[in-house]
């Protein structure tokens, strides 16, 4: 269980990162020519706006379950660094 767990949690990571990757390029791409993602009124349109929305709920959706199969492979946590 706990190599399967790991393996998931793994993956989740991957996914994450590529979400959050993909919204930065998508921005990117919206910053430089904003005219291909509006109509003929200048507003902005469905897909544009859903991925605009999407990606980085998603990215955060899915760091929440890496969070949980974190818990569930029994991966511990980093402690935070002491003062002296």
């Amino acid at each position: 269980m706990t190599m399967t767990a790991r393996s998931g949690w793994q993956g989740l990571r991957g996914v994450r990162w590529l979400l959050w990757a993909a919204f930065v390029l998508f921005a990117l791409a919206y910053w430089l020519d904003p005219t291909k993602y509006h109509n003929q009124f200048g507003n902005l349109l469905l897909w544009a706006e859903a991925v605009m929305f999407g990606l980085p709920v998603a990215a955060v959706f899915v760091g929440f379950i890496e969070m949980m199969i974190r818990e569930r492979a029994g991966i511990i946590r980093a402690q935070p660094p002491t003062e002296r």
